[in-house]
């Protein structure tokens, strides 16, 4: 077993170092890792990196979105459903901003999969009606009928039998025009599965025997194991258990020559549920305990057979200098070197391989003992997605009440004198609202950190003052003053100023909201050997201990009221602390009630 292991893992090597000049390469490459995604979880990260680099050197905009694809699967068979359904959005919007409508219909099944499984059911049907939609749109006939049986298996789950059956003969009439053999008996045992739970067996069996013809054909005997075990069961529930026991005994047979250890498991416990059906009580117990006993035998033997498909999981860097290894020693003619680099290689991957399989059994085991805790966990995440979609009008108005009012005081001022400086101002105002839009809309979107960011050297003391500056007819209409204590020479940080300066916009904005005409508002700029630290503080009510933990979240609004009616929506400081994050800053905040707040912004100098 172990040679074999190494010549499957030494040929995994040689495909990894492959070329992929071309799209068909690259959907090759795609299809054999969508098939046996299960088996390499744990690779499909480097599988996804290196498909979007083939892809973009070609051009290849459909490879680029299987790359995003990728990412999304390795987090749903992680079962960590928010991160998946993160990617699959991304995807959605890459297909929409690309104009590749493959990607976006593929994203919306994606997206169907996790609603499924969390059975959110309503929501999955939404996504499916949408591929539906884009399937029609572009001749994707296969797709539309993939998604009408995607339909018809929620409407099932729900016991809506009526629903599913119209759903199943929608996409078995597409795979009928498309003369989709394959895809017509597939379809033909999703129906009769669902006949049997609606008792209508002999309608039932109208589908099962052109499934069995028809796998009879191909000789495909998982197929036909499925086939005579439904037989088995219609005509157990039909009360004619001679024939039922009879089918049995032939999906027995097909699964003991072939060794599906599952389906000798699920045959036995079928036989249980034909003589619980006869009465007769000794032999269905027998054979649900059977059943049961190689079912648990089996998880032993899958595991182990799993080892054949851990050479996968093997670290590409690794992989890629033993392969550069292998050539030069070709090339030199040192055969009896290279021998012993492949014996080395053999129990190194070996070892490796031991590692990955305890560590994939451990991730099992806590997948299972927090499946419920994290399905309930994404049910909430989920709805805050719903409800932050709801709510985005909010932060808009948010974000634009800043520059609006400066345009609205700076207008005055223009109103009383002919001045240029308050002209300056009011275009600043209006460019900055245009860009809040901007990013507004990109929050929306879920692609805000994939933003390109422009760096440039900003003189952090003379930019401050720029934007008190800017405050200044703000600060004066609530008699509050400005106090800035620059650092004792120009502080220079590499930075996104137009980020930066939203930060501040927030920040200085927030300050002068909540304190009281009279009041006074404290900037400072500090430097050391490793940091540089900006500080805006306020005289403001201040907060408790519970308020500053929630205070960086969407939509948490503390007790303290803006002091003169301006509006709040608790977005604000979760936008700062998102841009700081782009920007690879932190921010902490530090108050008491009554004692006003600060915030300090650290960047790495």
């Amino acid at each position: 077993m172990q040679k074999k292991l190494l010549l499957l893992c030494l040929l995994f090597a040689g495909k990894l170092s492959a070329q992929w000049n071309d799209s068909a390469a690259v959907d090759d490459i795609i299809y054999s890792v969508m098939n046996n995604a299960e088996s390499i979880t744990d690779s499909l990260f480097w599988y996804a990196n290196a498909v979007e680099q083939s892809s973009k050197k070609i051009n290849y905009k459909n490879g680029q979105g299987s790359a995003i694809r990728l990412r999304g699967l390795y987090y749903q068979l992680s079962a960590n459903y928010d991160s998946a359904m993160y990617y699959f959005m991304q995807l959605e919007q890459f297909g929409i901003r690309e104009h590749v409508p493959k990607s976006q219909a593929g994203a919306l099944s994606s997206q169907f999969e996790i609603h499924l499984t969390l059975k959110q059911y309503e929501e999955a049907r939404k996504k499916a009606f949408a591929a539906i939609a884009i399937g029609k749109q572009n001749g994707f006939q296969k797709q539309v009928a993939v998604n009408y049986s995607n339909i018809g298996i929620t409407w099932r789950r729900q016991k809506n039998y009526d629903s599913a059956f119209y759903y199943y003969r929608q996409a078995l009439e597409i795979r009928k025009q498309m003369k989709d053999s394959t895809g017509i008996i597939n379809t033909n045992v999703n129906i009769s599965g669902l006949l049997l739970y609606m008792k209508k067996f002999d309608e039932a069996l109208d589908y099962v025997y052109p499934n069995l013809a028809y796998h009879k054909q191909r000789n495909d005997s998982s197929f036909l194991w499925n086939d005579y075990t439904t037989l088995a069961l219609l005509y157990g529930q039909k009360k004619e258990f001679k024939k039922a026991l009879s089918y049995l005994d032939t999906a027995k047979n097909i699964a003991i020559a072939n060794n599906y250890k599952v389906n000798q498991a699920e045959t036995y416990k079928s036989y249980g549920e034909v003589y619980y059906a006869k009465g007769d009580w000794q032999l269905a117990y027998d054979n649900l305990l059977k059943g049961t006993e190689i079912e648990a035998e089996n998880i032993n033997a899958t595991t182990s057979e799993q080892l054949l498909e851990l050479e996968k999981k093997y670290k590409t860097e690794q992989k890629e200098q033993q392969n550069k290894l292998l050539a030069a020693e070709i090339d030199n003619q040192k055969l009896q070197k290279r021998n012993v680099w492949i014996a080395a290689s053999a129990l190194a991957l070996i070892a490796a391989v031991s590692m990955i399989f305890w560590r994939q059994n451990r991730k099992k085991k806590i997948q299972l003992e927090t499946q419920n805790k994290l399905i309930n966990e994404q049910n909430k995440k989920l709805t805050e997605l719903n409800e932050d979609k709801n709510q985005l009008i909010s932060m808009v108005s948010h974000d634009l009440g800043q520059p609006l009012n400066n345009i609205r005081v700076w207008t005055e001022i223009l109103g009383r004198q002919n001045n240029n400086e308050a002209i300056e101002h009011i275009k600043t105002s209006l460019q900055y609202g245009q860009q809040l839009i901007r990013n507004v809309l990109d929050v929306e979107r879920a692609t805000a950190n994939q933003q390109a960011l422009h760096f440039e050297t900003t003189g952090i003391n003379g930019f401050i003052q720029y934007i008190i500056k800017d405050f200044t007819p703000a600060a004066q209409s609530k008699n509050i003053q400005f106090h800035f204590e620059p650092y004792r020479t120009e502080i220079f940080l590499n930075t996104g100023r137009q980020h930066l300066q939203q930060v501040l916009e927030n920040l200085i904005s927030n300050a002068l909201k909540f304190s009281q005409p009279g009041k006074s508002v404290y900037i400072s700029a500090e430097k050391n050997a490793q940091q540089i630290m900006l500080c805006i503080k306020d005289e403001g009510p201040g907060m408790d201990e519970n308020e500053l933990k929630q205070l960086f979240n969407k939509y948490s609004i503390g007790t303290a009221k803006p002091t003169a009616g301006e509006a709040s929506t608790g977005l604000g400081l979760s936008i700062v602390k998102r841009l700081m994050l782009e920007l690879g800053g932190k921010i902490y905040a530090e108050s008491e009630p009554g004692k006003g707040t600060a915030f300090t912004l650290i960047f790495e100098s």
